[in-house]
């Protein structure tokens, strides 16, 4: 299909599914064709008013009215019913090595200082005394990082590698 640009007159192929929205045979000539003209919102200031602004609507809400209102006690959500060992996804000893350093952090704090050389500021963890790792508290000290490589024994040389000599965590 041929039809004409409407600013230089130029003729434009368009397929005849486009007839409706192609008018210009550029940007250049839209642009130009636009200068001048004002722009769709001109004279209108601030927010946009809703074209129902006021009206009713023809059918009533759902929810009108139920804010903050519980439908059944029964259903509702009750705080502290699934915490600690009443939780459907308690774990108890079979806990893993990071959920147990929460659990422990929970309970006794971010630890502090360092119980064996006594450093004031630094970067301190929970170290497990007996390398047993339960869910006992007492079982717990707080160290630097420094001191608890230490406890732990760990130095890259008896650490466990793979086949391709990696650190295994």
């Amino acid at each position: 299909m041929i039809l004409n640009c409407l600013r230089c007159n130029k003729e434009i192929r368009i397929k005849p599914s486009r007839k409706d929205t192609f008018k210009y045979c550029s940007r250049n000539c839209k642009h130009e064709a636009s200068l001048g003209k004002p722009t769709w919102n001109k004279g209108t200031t601030g927010l946009q008013i809703a074209w129902n602004k006021g009206q009713k609507l023809p059918y009533e809400i759902w929810n009108k009215g139920l804010k903050g209102i519980h439908l059944s006690p029964r259903t509702e959500f009750k705080k502290g019913d699934h915490s600690g060992e009443a939780s459907p996804n308690w774990k108890g000893e079979n806990v893993g090595y990071a959920a147990l350093h929460k659990w422990v952090v929970l309970h006794k704090g971010k630890p502090d200082h360092c119980e064996y050389c006594i450093k004031p500021k630094g970067r301190f963890e929970w170290a497990n005394k007996s390398h047993e790792y339960k869910r006992v508290l007492d079982d717990w000290i707080q160290l630097c990082t420094r001191c608890h490589r230490k406890y732990d024994g760990f130095t890259l040389a008896n650490r466990k590698r793979d086949s391709k000599g990696r650190l295994i965590i």
